[in-house]
């Protein structure tokens, strides 16, 4: 079983690429609103000083801008990122000619999946240290670092799958194989 398609350009699957992690930051954008809404709620009762309050604010404002923009030129100027990062340096042909055997149909969606893990888990941790360091500046106890551990080994674990991508579609294309002989 072989899928083949012809009449992809090079440019075009760089653009849909990068446009589609444009979108996935503007989706995580409108998460960091709950967050800070939690943050400005939880620095009220806990601060009696406008200061804490309005630095809370002032950071959850620039996360949230901060994935804005990256949404926009992500999404709006995707050529921009192709030309800089020179994505189309070492291509020999102008078309991308997609002819997949079915080891790597299984080895896709595993990549995918380990890619999706590390997309996930990193931001979050990311964002989890960020909590638990103004949770230590405004002098609360916190017991975050378990959250943080959890997103960290994910996120690693997601890093392993993609590295060994390859053993890993192999041993389930074994596998696939070996349920094949056994119902025949």
């Amino acid at each position: 079983m072989a899928l083949k398609n012809d009449k992809m350009y090079i440019r075009n699957f760089w653009q849909f690429l990068i446009k589609f992690l444009g979108i996935w930051y503007l989706l995580k954008a409108f998460e960091q609103i709950p967050d800070v809404f939690n943050t400005l709620i939880y620095t009220l009762q806990i601060s009696d000083t406008y200061l804490a309050i309005w630095y809370s604010f002032i950071v959850g404002l620039f996360l949230f801008g901060f994935y804005v923009l990256i949404s926009f030129f992500l999404i709006f100027k995707s050529g921009w990122f192709i030309d800089q990062l020179k994505l189309m340096k070492d291509f020999q042909q102008e078309r991308l000619q997609i002819e997949l055997n079915e080891f790597s149909l299984i080895r896709l969606p595993v990549i995918l999946f380990g890619g999706y893990l590390m997309a996930m888990h990193i931001p979050q941790a990311i964002k989890e240290l960020f909590v638990l360091y103004r949770m230590n500046a405004l002098k609360v106890e916190t017991q975050g670092s378990e959250i943080i551990l959890y997103h960290m080994l994910t996120a690693i674990f997601g890093y392993v799958v993609v590295q060994f991508n390859h053993r890993i579609a192999k041993w389930i294309h074994s596998d696939k194989n070996e349920n094949q002989r056994k119902d025949e």
